[in-house]
């Protein structure tokens, strides 16, 4: 990593990003890891877990 880069922060649009591989969230993710850094806290982690883990989206989730 160096000074230049940028930090960005993604949240909630993190589960949109798993769920699908098209869409706004999706661009603003390769965006993201294409221009800077991503960062997620472990709570952000372990919160995308429990709602991913959820029976509505088990076998949904996109893998990239």
């Amino acid at each position: 990593m160096t000074l230049s880069q940028q930090r960005l922060v993604l949240d909630a649009v993190i589960v949109s990003l798993v769920l699908s591989a098209q869409g706004k969230a999706c661009q603003a993710f390769d965006l993201a890891i294409a221009t800077g850094i991503v960062l997620m806290s472990n709570d952000t982690c372990a919160e995308l877990s429990e709602v991913l883990l959820r029976s509505k989206f088990v076998g949904v989730a996109y893998r990239r």
